[in-house]
């Protein structure tokens, strides 16, 4: 059965611009269709972050993620430690984005190495620099390989995609000049909420740290969203103690 997903990480979004000339249509087709959707959802996702890093105590905070998934943009909200908050979106290019903190923050989300971007899939929209051979990711999912490169930061994306579910499962980033990753995205585990599935826990790590993140499937909600009815998944902060 064709597995159908929307995710607090992983997402894919309708965009309609070209993609470099040098890439093979075969490519720039895959890559199309991974970052299609149809129709719009929505996703309230409560969970825990667990963040390690060398030397330091453990830190384990709630996280909340809501967003609302319509073709032409992704809008939402991440919650950290229930006082920390960012409104994020994704359009249909590189440019059309967005991470705007919600009130002066304790920088737990920097700290944790997740960006914000991250759970929208931002670096899909960047421009894509090759295809490289075919991976497994797990030992036995088939993906294909593509390299998707930050106009700004020049940073690449290296993303290990589903062959059959055109699903993001894997990306490496790897600097400018360098040729290791410097840092790891990757979900090892789906659940599925009214005929859709969603990132249930998802890995960051970096050298010295790694970051956990785990959804409640009983605390998650989402389905399909009518515009017309619109669902809240956009949270109020408490105020700031002075």
């Amino acid at each position: 059965m064709k597995m159908r997903y929307t995710a607090a990480l992983f997402l894919a979004l309708v965009c309609s611009f070209g993609l470099d000339a040098a890439v093979s249509k075969d490519t720039s087709a895959f890559v199309e269709k991974v970052r299609s959707m149809r129709g719009s959802t929505y996703a309230s996702l409560n969970g825990l972050l667990q963040h390690r890093r060398s030397g330091k105590p453990a830190q384990s905070m709630p996280i909340y993620v809501g967003l609302i998934i319509q073709p032409e943009r992704t809008t939402g909200q991440i919650i950290l430690d229930a006082v920390e908050g960012y409104l994020i979106g994704q359009g249909r290019g590189a440019q059309a984005r967005s991470v705007v903190p919600m009130q002066k923050s304790t920088a737990n989300l920097d700290n944790s190495g997740v960006r914000a971007s991250d759970l929208t899939l931002s670096f899909l929209f960047d421009e894509v620099s090759e295809e490289l051979e075919n991976a497994t990711v797990s030992g036995f999912v088939p993906c294909r390989v593509i390299c998707f490169v930050n106009a700004k930061t020049k940073e690449t994306a290296r993303v290990y995609i589903s062959k059959q579910h055109y699903f993001p499962l894997k990306a490496e980033f790897i600097r400018q000049g360098e040729s290791k990753p410097w840092r790891t995205l990757e979900t090892d585990g789906f659940a599925e909420k009214n005929g859709l599935y969603y990132a249930s826990r998802i890995q960051v790590e970096g050298p010295g740290w790694r970051t956990r993140i785990r959804f409640d499937e009983a605390r998650c909600e989402m389905g399909k969203y009518d515009a017309a009815k619109p669902v809240k998944v956009i949270k109020k902060l408490p105020p700031v103690n002075k």
